[in-house]
């Protein structure tokens, strides 16, 4: 019975209680080390950056969890998600959802939740939908081969994670894009799903540089915008060697298009269009180089209808970086 467990914010001295349910449940292989040291994680509760919930048993037993992260005042990150195998069945993951995106969320003041939800897991994008989130883009090959993907087993090949949205923004300001063609027709369908008007922006290009963010786990380096320097592409020898590169490009800017294209010319495809996750809480369009094994078609399947149309461009746009640099 549903009645039989309780779902709760967690406090920060019950931080090795989380750890111990995401390396039970993942058996070893999960790629966040930030979350899975004891200390980091209670220091996060403590900023009061970071909520988790735990799913308990009327025992005590904690059986599953799922954490909300803030990027910065308005927006935020949903994940860390797990339910015991043994205790599915109960809605518990429903719960954890209603209670971090739902409830949590916009009484924080967040007006964007963001998460990656793995393509192979129809139950997860499932509870997406269930959450009201709409498809903002597809990151291919996020999660690498090796992976155990709870209540799946161990993924052969890389696995890729639509990137969904829910938006509590009940006023929004209209957004000024500096984009053009296929890539501001990408970002409209997300705006339109959340109710985001918008226009193309004119004017002379901002100055942006980018920091180069590395994280061994997924074998990923990011590079992330910030205000300076003259308006250009990012510096792409960082990531030389990493099996995936993503780069952030400011929507908002009326150059960010002239750097979509100088970015397509060096292998990159659409990745996603995510609301306030830029360094200033702007909209950033994060394009991606894939640079592990070609994936196939059927390594980015979504069983979700809701994301099919998403997933599918998304794929398409990685097909043609593949023909054009062959």
């Amino acid at each position: 019975m549903d009645s039989d467990y309780t779902v709760r914010l967690v406090q920060p001295q019950e931080a090795p209680r989380v750890v111990a349910l995401l390396e039970r449940c993942y058996r070893g292989t999960y790629t966040n080390p930030a979350a899975l040291d004891p200390e980091q994680v209670a220091r996060q509760i403590s900023s009061g950056g970071t909520l988790i919930a735990l799913a308990e048993t009327r025992a005590g037993a904690a059986v599953g969890t799922g954490s909300l992260e803030a990027v910065h005042d308005v927006a935020a990150t949903y994940g860390r998600c797990v339910v015991d195998h043994e205790h599915r069945g109960h809605g518990l993951l429903g719960r954890i959802g209603r209670l971090l995106v739902l409830d949590a969320a916009p009484r924080h003041g967040l007006r964007y939740v963001h998460s990656s939800v793995v393509t192979n897991h129809a139950y997860a994008q499932q509870h997406c939908v269930d959450l009201g989130a709409a498809a903002s883009g597809l990151l291919l090959g996020h999660y690498p081969a090796g992976m155990h993907m709870h209540g799946i087993g161990r993924a052969e090949h890389p696995v890729s994670a639509a990137q969904v949205v829910v938006s509590h923004d009940r006023d929004p300001e209209a957004r000024q894009l500096g984009l053009r063609g296929e890539d501001l027709s990408r970002a409209r369908r997300v705006l339109d799903a959340c109710r985001i008007p918008s226009r193309v922006s004119r004017g002379g290009a901002r100055g942006w540089s980018w920091d180069a963010v590395h994280r061994p786990g997924l074998g990923l380096v990011h590079l992330v915008p910030r205000r300076s320097g003259a308006p250009g592409s990012p510096e792409l020898t960082a990531g030389a060697t990493a099996r995936l590169l993503w780069a952030d490009v400011p929507a908002t800017d009326p150059g960010a298009q002239a750097v979509l294209d100088r970015l397509r010319e060096r292998g990159f495809c659409f990745g996603a269009y995510l609301l306030g996750l830029g360094p200033e809480g702007e909209d950033v369009v994060r394009m991606q180089r894939y640079q592990g094994p070609e994936l196939l078609s059927e390594g980015a399947v979504c069983s979700a209808p809701a994301y099919h149309g998403t997933v599918r461009d998304v794929f398409a746009d990685y097909r043609r970086s593949l023909a054009v640099h062959a």
